[in-house]
């Protein structure tokens, strides 16, 4: 009988002895005092164990303490191995969530690769060590298209085919990283010239391979700007800049690869990365029309202007006179322009059921009178409503037409060959007015917004604005007075008779459900002015 208290007093001790490994191995990964004291009273209690045990073993006599004493130390030694293993197990959990949540932190979700803010850290460090690197900045060229044409899940699969496939293809000491969207970064640890060509032709080489995705053979092309440290610069963030404008120089200009140069930035990076989102915009549908209201001389509405918008995600907009100028610098501007022809053309269908028989006025640049996708565009819209070249109304600058004046009057009237109409924006403020009245197809003249806003306060405006009514009257031509502001200003173009009137004492540029719901469907304007965007 005694036996068998003494077995229960031994594992007891054995479970403290068993406690030990756990309670060491938190220890060392918890450097808290108690878990210390913890490990050195398990030894103590493990020597009380022993002691204990040898005196059951050698008295025969067995009293009910001794029974008692059994099953307590029994159940102690039980309850601190209990402990120590969940313990272990805890601090273990959390050590794991912390190192996941690290790793979430530093690496995309979608593709494992390394995000911005781990290839941030790892160029830090690279800097701090003074170790030289070349950095890669990549975009994939049509994956808008792929992703357009297939779906996001497509997309995603592809951008998760186009990680392993980096990874396949370059040398384990080549840093890669998922920026976002569809641009990657990669970090080399060489700022030789010609290492970094042959890495680059390594990788055009090896996305000459279709990608297969769940049924579909993808082809994705590359564009890639190259920046390094310590040549261009010691800060990461200008790396990034740097390369980016470099990639988007790749990009604009259909080349394999770019190595960042000052050049590229004196006055041109701006430029680069607007371009680049620009382009990004249209294939995303960022951009927005909205329409500011022209009305007659009585109040009533005569028509709209589209204006176009471009919302970013803070809530603010870039300026038009920002990127507008950017676009016409480049190819953009036709892609623009198309947008805008063929989303006021749709919005105007929209008016028409709400009962809109005004005109909408739209801008052209001096590009689209310049090919022929103007006159093919505007010939499908005639085609898909006949009815549209009484109400859609072009507008070009005097200087858009200085541009080329040849090219520009030639479209000009082939548009209005098929019934199109045009109206001379910003009128007066170029060299060439009166000629232009001359030779070309104009039907009404928006007199600029500089003359109209002072006109008030300011003889040689009001003389101005007088003479260029005369002027129209004449010529047969309407008015818009772009700029009107005030009360009195509009009631002093009421009286020399003017045609038709815009400005923000009507209304700002508004969304297309605010204009209907404001002055389509209604027939008299409010002169309160209409809250909108910029």
């Amino acid at each position: 009988m005694n036996a068998m208290y003494v077995v229960l007093t031994f594992i007891g001790m054995f479970a403290l002895v068993a406690s030990l490994q756990p309670t060491y191995d938190i220890c060392n990964r918890d450097k808290h005092l108690g878990w210390r004291v913890l490990f050195f009273l398990i030894v103590l209690f493990i020597l009380g164990y022993g002691g204990f045990a040898y005196f059951q073993l050698t008295n025969s006599i067995v009293e009910i303490i001794d029974v008692t004493m059994s099953f307590i130390l029994f159940g102690g030694g039980a309850f601190v191995l209990i402990v120590s293993l969940l313990s272990q197990r805890s601090i273990q959990e959390l050590e794991q969530s912390v190192i996941d949540e690290r790793y979430n932190a530093l690496h995309d979700s979608l593709t494992g690769l390394a995000n911005r803010k781990n290839l941030i850290e790892f160029m830090d460090s690279s800097v701090s060590k003074s170790s030289p690197f070349s950095l890669l900045s990549i975009d994939l060229n049509n994956f808008k298209q792929v992703n357009d044409a297939l779906g996001h899940y497509y997309g995603d699969q592809l951008l998760v085919a186009v990680s392993e496939r980096f990874n396949e293809v370059l040398p384990s000491d080549v840093f890669v990283s998922r920026m976002g969207g569809d641009e990657f970064a990669l970090v080399m640890n060489t700022v030789d010239g010609a290492d970094v060509i042959a890495l680059v032709g390594l990788l055009h080489e090896s996305f000459k391979v279709p990608f297969h995705i769940t049924g579909y053979d993808v082809s994705v092309f590359l564009s890639l700007g190259v920046s390094s440290f310590p040549h261009h610069s010691s800060n990461t963030d200008v790396l990034l800049k740097q390369a980016d404008i470099a990639m988007y120089e790749s990009k604009n200009n259909h080349k394999n690869y770019v190595f960042y140069t000052d050049e590229l930035d004196k006055g041109g990076s701006e430029k680069l990365i607007l371009s680049s989102r620009i382009k990004k915009a249209l294939d995303n549908e960022e951009f927005r029309l909205f329409y500011q209201p022209i009305v007659n001389g009585d109040g009533s509405i005569y028509g709209a202007e589209a204006l176009i918008r471009w919302p970013q995600e803070d809530g603010s907009y870039i300026s038009p006179e920002k990127f507008i100028g950017i676009a016409e610098q480049s190819v953009l501007i036709g892609k623009l322009s198309h947008w805008v022809i063929n989303k006021a053309f749709s919005d105007l269908q929209i008016m028409k059921k709400k009962g809109f028989t005004g005109c909408l006025h739209v801008n052209l640049s001096a590009q689209d009178l310049q090919t022929n996708a103007l006159y093919e565009l505007a010939s499908e819209l005639i085609e898909r409503d006949p009815l549209c070249i009484h109400q859609m109304i072009f507008e070009i600058t005097e200087n858009a037409m200085l541009k080329d004046l040849y090219a520009g009057k030639k479209m000009m009237l082939r548009l209005n060959e098929i019934g199109f109409k045009f109206s001379i924006d910003d009128f007066g403020t170029g060299f060439s007015s009166l000629s232009l009245l001359r030779d070309l197809p104009i039907t009404q003249i928006k007199i600029d917004r500089s003359f109209v806003m002072n006109m008030t306060v300011s003889s040689v405006n009001h003389a101005i604005v007088k003479s260029t009514l005369f002027l129209a009257k004449n010529l047969h031509c309407s008015v818009v007075a772009e700029g009107v502001e005030d009360h009195q200003t509009g009631q002093e173009l009421k009286n020399l008779e003017c045609n038709h009137l815009q400005g923000y004492h009507f209304s700002r540029a508004v969304p297309l459900s605010s204009f209907v719901g404001s002055f389509v469907e209604s027939t008299l304007l409010d002169t309160g002015v209409v809250s909108s965007a910029p």
